[in-house]
């Protein structure tokens, strides 16, 4: 949601988003519409893999969001208006779940990074957005061009629980879409 306001406000030229809609079928539009008065274009930067991060060797056999609600549990959460933040919440309304875990939800990349056990959740898709107006700013397009290069798909590959298919396609507007 940070980054929808920041575009709402011009405080920025474009602007992630990962937030998970209401039907868990598809991201950011319905946010981009609600927060924006016009809507933005809008490019795939990556799909990448959430899940719960567990201690290494998963100490207390974490499968599920919920196993979140047995005895002795205690998770750390995100921040309220985050796309993982809202990711729980969901996951957590339909658990019935409410308490705390030994876990906390984030991307297989840190898992990996940090050298801890990784439970897989969904893969969600990560876009930018950039009100039209902007989109063909020298600097807007360079930066979307990189999504294009040898070693953004070099970092990507080195990193677990990227996928990289979409990077730098056009999902908004569509070519079929009216002007």
């Amino acid at each position: 949601m940070g980054g929808l306001q920041a575009l709402r406000q011009n405080c920025c030229h474009i602007a992630s988003s990962h937030l998970l809609q209401e039907n868990e079928e598809d991201y950011n539009f319905e946010f981009a519409d609600r927060e924006l008065e016009h809507m933005p274009a809008i490019v795939n930067f990556c799909r990448r893999e959430q899940g719960i991060l567990v201690g290494k060797g998963n100490p207390k056999k974490i499968k599920t969001v919920s196993d979140f609600a047995r005895p002795g549990i205690c998770i750390v959460n995100r921040p309220l208006g985050t796309g993982t933040r809202l990711l729980l919440d969901q996951e957590l309304k339909k658990a019935a779940v409410r308490g705390r875990a030994d876990a906390g939800l984030g991307i297989h990349a840190v898992a990996g990074l940090l050298n801890i056990d990784f439970v897989p959740l969904r893969w969600e898709r990560y876009d930018l957005m950039v009100f039209k107006e902007r989109f063909f700013d020298a600097n807007v397009q360079n930066f979307l061009g990189l999504l294009h290069e040898e070693p953004f798909f070099n970092l990507a590959v080195s990193l677990q629980g990227y996928d990289i298919q979409l990077s730098g396609r056009m999902l908004f507007p569509k070519n079929n879409e009216k002007k």
